[in-house]
């Protein structure tokens, strides 16, 4: 989703534009990962990226722990 692309690419003003034209924190993609889920890092598993500013702006809308 929209939602994912900007979590990916660590746009947090997209993300709040995003949440505010009603897009699906929980939605996942074809591989099961919501956008909490690739901000936790599951996207680079192999290298460790993650985007914890990303991880802590979803939180605080609303997302639910994933437990990654």
């Amino acid at each position: 989703t929209a939602l994912h692309g900007a979590v990916i690419r660590g746009s947090g003003p997209l993300v709040l534009f995003l949440m505010d034209q009603g897009a699906d924190l929980e939605a996942s993609n074809k591989k099961g990962w919501t956008p909490l889920t690739i901000a936790e890092g599951v996207f680079y598993s192999n290298t460790g990226k993650r985007w914890p500013e990303m991880e802590r702006l979803l939180l605080e809308v609303g997302a639910r722990p994933t437990g990654h």
